[in-house]
Parts: structure tokens; sequence; C-alpha cells
């Protein structure tokens, strides 16, 4: 797996709780994948979350984090015991957007339609 590390540091990792409750994970910083690479997103591609916009649970979609301490990416399907999904939002109108995402795909038949961005 080949990838650059910054030294900025990128913000937390998004998860949602079973329940539906959005939560970061400190110590786990927010990575994505290009094709099947997983890699960390350069800050110049993240913008603050625009007002109007929705966040909300992938339901069966693993979340991907990287562990700067470990020098290596997670996925992840539970913290702290409990299971954990990755986080999507629904971006306010007329706002561009980056192509990839974030999670990993878990096997069944819940698949979202829509077209989420990554958090």
């Amino acid at each position: 797996m080949q990838h650059s590390i910054s030294n900025t540091r990128l913000p937390w990792l998004v998860v949602s709780g079973a329940a539906g409750q959005i939560f970061e994970i400190p110590g786990l910083e927010m990575a994505g994948m290009r094709l099947r690479e997983q890699r960390l997103p350069d800050p110049a591609e993240l913008i603050p979350l625009p007002f109007g916009s929705a966040l909300f649970q992938l339901p069966q979609r693993r979340p991907i984090g990287y562990d700067r301490s470990q020098d290596q990416f997670l996925v992840l399907d539970e913290f702290e015991g409990q299971p954990v999904f990755a986080v999507g939002a629904f971006i306010a109108p007329a706002i561009p957007r980056s192509s990839w995402l974030l999670i990993r795909v878990r096997p069944g038949p819940n698949r979202c339609r829509y077209s989420p961005t990554a958090l």
C-alpha cells in the first residue's frame, strides 16, 4: 500500500452508532479510497460542511480511518465494543463535492441509491 503522509493532522473519523448517533473517533483521522487504494485526502480537498447539509448513517458500510501512530489504515466494524457504520453527507445544493468515498460495503441487499459525499 502506498500513500503519502503529510504532517498536517486531518479531521477525526466520523462514524455512526447502531442507533444513528453520529460521533468522532479521536485518534483516527479521516481516510478515503481512490479506486482500490486507501489514501489520505489532501487538506486542500476538504471544505467545511456547508449550512443546510445533512449527515446520515450509511448502513452496512464500514468506516475507514487512519491511525497516524501506527502508520496504518483501519477498517472498523466496532468502536468500544459497539457496532459502527460509515457516515455520509448530503451536501447543500450547488456545492461541488469530491467523488471518492471512504467506506467499504458489507455484503447484503441494502445499498444506498443516493449520491452521498463521504465524511
